[in-house]
């Protein structure tokens, strides 16, 4: 039998590195400015460099899901956690932008590496619990972002470099990490029981290849969930600013409107799929979303957009989490956990420069409506998440009773 109190010890370890992982990404991305001008970078080289976390969060992916079908979930989060908390004081030494590049790419694999081994662990907790709590993780992850970007700010306002706030907070991210790698168990992940419901021959496909059109529906569902995330992140506040003409103040509104909602969605998006069930749940919430940002979207007025980007927030809060929980019940859950979560990242990595592009070519407003067809894409591929939890209400089915002795 599973105890509790290793099923309590595993979840606050989680809730540490997710906390974490959000906590060093807004640090880094809230300390970009002074970065670029400790470097002395142009803008081309500083868009050149930032192409490296991206990057190596991508190249991170295949070796992860074949990693975590042999080891423990925490023995790999242990092999990111080093370039994580280690590197980015480090790319400060040198004003070499290749050598930046390099850098900020196996800090980005070290980042990768640690979200899919920490999201295949928690898919694993989720099942032993028997109820929906990875969407929570998440929303720890969008609070320790918040969080980071909170320290970047007095940071800079302390007039801190970067080399030496990263410093700091890697080492504490570091002893944070691996006091939560001891609270996490050391077997791998198996993966689970069919939910309740489906055919037993549906064992057979979940062992099937790795093209399953299932995983590749979750696939595209997640680059398009990262894609928007993406573009909201980089263009909510430049559209009110730049297009609809509000003053400063106003136009960073639309981005803290969005991050609001998303933590909101995710911190009771656990709650309402299994009240409503994962397909129901993700239809309303990217159709309620997308309306929302596409009517910010024609009347042009920056109030209208930023409940608009509000809306999108909340629609898009739970399509990672529930896209993840379904993958990881397909079988393979490593490997099926990562090769979703690497589509989200080519989504993100590609979605400022598509944005741009086609800001460039039919303006900014006609080029956000991107995010309303994805939206809309979404929601048609919400039946993919059908199976990821039993009965009407998505609770999910323990995993087979041999590997319940994991958290024993």
């Amino acid at each position: 039998m599973v105890s509790v109190p290793s099923l309590a010890r595993s979840r606050w370890g989680l809730l540490i590195l997710f906390a974490l992982l959000g906590l060093v990404s807004g640090d880094f991305a809230s300390r970009l400015p002074a970065l670029k001008a400790a470097l002395d970078l142009s803008a081309g080289r500083l868009g050149l460099v930032l192409l490296g976390p991206a990057l190596g969060c991508v190249l991170s992916t295949p070796t992860s899901g074949w990693v975590l079908r042999r080891l423990a979930p925490r023995r790999w989060i242990l092999a990111g956690l080093a370039p994580l908390c280690v590197l980015l004081p480090l790319v400060t030494l040198t004003r070499n932008p290749w050598v930046t590049l390099v850098g900020l790419l196996v800090w980005g694999w070290g980042n990768g590496t640690v979200d899919v081994s920490m999201n295949t662990e928690a898919t694993r907790l989720q099942a032993h619990l028997g109820r929906r709590v990875l969407s929570g993780f998440h929303a720890t992850y969008s609070l320790g972002a918040l969080a980071g970007a909170g320290v970047g700010a007095l940071a800079a306002l302390a007039q801190v470099s970067p080399r030496w706030q990263w410093t700091a907070a890697g080492a504490v991210s570091l002893a944070a990490g691996l006091y939560a790698l001891t609270l996490l168990p050391d077997t791998p992940v198996r993966s689970p029981r069919p939910p309740a419901g489906e055919p037993r021959t549906a064992l057979a496909d979940r062992r099937r290849p790795r093209l399953d059109p299932r995983l590749v529906a979750l696939a595209v569902m997640c680059f398009a969930s990262l894609l928007s995330e993406g573009a909201a992140t980089d263009w909510s506040a430049i559209y009110l600013r730049i297009s609809l003409g509000a003053a400063p103040a106003l136009a960073t509104l639309a981005y803290a409107a969005f991050q609001f909602t998303m933590v909101v969605g995710r911190f009771s998006g656990d709650g309402l799929a299994m009240r409503w069930g994962p397909v129901r749940l993700l239809r309303a919430v990217v159709l309620l979303g997308g309306l929302g940002l596409a009517a910010g979207l024609v009347a042009a007025d920056p109030s209208v957009a930023i409940v608009g980007f509000a809306l999108l927030g909340l629609g898009l809060s739970v399509s990672f989490p529930l896209a993840i929980t379904a993958a990881a019940g397909l079988g393979r859950t490593g490997s099926s956990v990562a090769v979703v979560t690497s589509c989200g990242y080519v989504g993100l990595l590609s979605g400022p420069a598509l944005l741009g592009g086609l800001a460039s070519a039919v303006g900014l407003p006609v080029a956000l409506s991107l995010v309303v067809a994805l939206c809309l894409l979404m929601a048609a591929l919400a039946g993919a998440l059908r199976g990821s939890g039993g009965g009407a209400g998505g609770e999910l089915v323990s995993p087979a009773a041999e590997s319940l002795q994991a958290f024993g």
